[in-house]
């Protein structure tokens, strides 16, 4: 049980840096499909509730600026 809360752990961590580093690059869409794999495995990661968000409203802003 704890080894698997170890690599769950890492996973996340993991997740997180790949989904930052797409954020980073404007690849709004794709930071929020890693986000939401993380969400699978735990749904309470306030992190990825956070930044999913926050791609929301970066892709949003663009929109605006499109129209």
């Amino acid at each position: 049980n704890t080894t698997n809360n170890l690599l769950s752990t890492d996973f996340v961590k993991s997740e997180l840096d790949k989904a930052s580093k797409l954020k980073e690059n404007e690849k709004y869409q794709e930071a929020i499909d890693v986000y939401d794999n993380i969400l699978k495995y735990d749904n309470q990661n306030y992190e990825s509730i956070v930044y999913k968000a926050d791609c929301f409203i970066f892709i949003s802003i663009f929109l605006v600026y499109l129209l």
